[in-house]
């Protein structure tokens, strides 16, 4: 395998090397005399993409297991909410329900301070770092050669929340496992999938910074290519948009009030305001595509294209006719389900 842990995983592939080299030292032409063997070419380097394949096609549910949370209490797959990560429930009583999401990437870029929060330091230069200990909410993420980062973080979704730091490092160390035995896959999307479409190319920057308040809208665009972003700037002031290509239940219309179903571009949609949460208010507009059937779960999940915009709170119609506007330039451009 390209990397290791060096707690004792790394003797598999120094004594794999060291096999093939000493079988390799020379060799003969048929009828001939014996001439040195060709040097045997380096492993490649472990970027994110050498060690996991295609980044836009991983399988996020082939990085766990729910077998590998059962000491913490009742576990299974939990109902799919994102293209980008895998979802595993834990019940470590009947109150109380945490949901582990394996696999989301990023890029450390975003948060430098990560490389000094090492944990354990893997061969050829990965690493594992704790993004946070909070209890609740704690994560991890591993850390390529080429700055590209795999998250495992914990949510608690109801109930008294118990210390879910330990969810998260067997959740981690099941995702070395993973990777060490060659267990990575990858989804082989249907043609009218969103799976393979980047949706960073279905929208010009110009789109975005002609909204009211975006001018100084910035994209940013992510590693597996499900998600891109727009943001004016990094304070609690910011407008942002969200363009997501997702799975869950099918959309519908949620918030408190203001909400409706009216169709955009042709394509059933559902839009949600949020005009309070903390300092910021939101609103997502949301259309069901092609069934998503990768996780065997009651509900019945599609896979969901998703606009959502952040504005400070009291400016959330505002938002609502972003996120509009950018759905409507989206939706005509994705594939016909």
């Amino acid at each position: 395998m390209i990397w290791l842990a060096k707690s004792g995983l790394g003797a598999v592939l120094a004594v794999a090397v060291l096999g093939v080299s000493a079988l390799a030292g020379c060799s003969a032409r048929v009828g001939g005399e014996p001439v040195a063997a060709t040097t045997i070419s380096e492993p490649p380097e472990p970027t994110a993409e050498n060690v996991l394949g295609d980044l836009s096609t991983i399988d996020p549910c082939s990085l766990t297991d729910p077998e590998a949370f059962e000491s913490f209490g009742t576990t299974e797959l939990a109902t799919p909410e994102s293209l980008d990560y895998c979802a595993i429930s834990i019940e470590p009583s009947a109150d109380v329900q945490v949901i582990i999401s394996v696999g989301l990437l990023g890029e450390l870029s975003d948060t430098p301070e990560l490389e000094s929060k090492k944990s354990d330091e893997l061969d050829n230069g990965l690493y594992t770092a704790r993004r946070d200990d909070s209890p609740g909410f704690c994560s991890q993420a591993l850390v390529f050669v080429d700055e590209i980062t795999l998250d495992v973080g914990s949510s608690t979704y109801q109930g008294d929340s118990p210390d879910t730091c330990p969810m998260v490092e067997a959740g981690m160390a099941k995702v070395l496992e993973v990777i060490d035995e060659n267990g990575v896959k990858h989804r082989e999307p249907e043609p009218d999938s969103l799976v393979s479409v980047d949706p960073c190319a279905l929208v010009d920057d110009e789109t975005v910074t002609a909204l009211p308040g975006f001018a100084a809208a910035k994209r940013r665009e992510y590693p597996a290519h499900h998600q891109c972003y727009w943001e004016t700037s990094s304070d609690e002031s910011r407008l942002s948009v969200r363009l997501v290509f997702g799975a869950g239940p099918q959309p519908t219309t949620w918030a408190p009030t203001g909400a409706n179903s009216d169709p955009i571009a042709g394509r059933p949609s559902v839009t949600n305001p949020f005009p309070e949460a903390g300092t910021s208010a939101f609103c997502s507009v949301d259309s069901g595509h092609i069934p998503f059937e990768e996780v065997d779960v009651t509900e019945d999940i599609v896979e969901l294209a998703s606009v959502f915009v952040r504005t400070p709170t009291g400016q959330v119609d505002a938002g609502c006719q972003a996120a509009v506007a950018v759905a409507t330039k989206v939706w005509p451009r994705l594939p016909t389900p």
